[in-house]
């Protein structure tokens, strides 16, 4: 198993009922694929290099 992500909750990130607010939990699944995209070569150097990037279609 890979580990993505590991973080933390702040206050501000939190709702009135003490749970993490839904829009954060894009933020930190967009930071988890990028960890991931790294441990398969992905990295930043490597795009740059092949010139190459990501891009969301739908």
């Amino acid at each position: 198993m890979i580990e993505t992500y590991r973080g933390v909750v702040y206050p501000y990130q939190l709702d009135h009922m003490g749970h993490m607010n839904v829009q954060w939990y894009t933020v930190k699944f967009d930071e988890a694929n990028w960890h991931l995209f790294s441990r398969l070569g992905l990295t930043p150097s490597y795009f740059r290099q092949h010139n190459r990037g990501m891009a969301a279609v739908q």
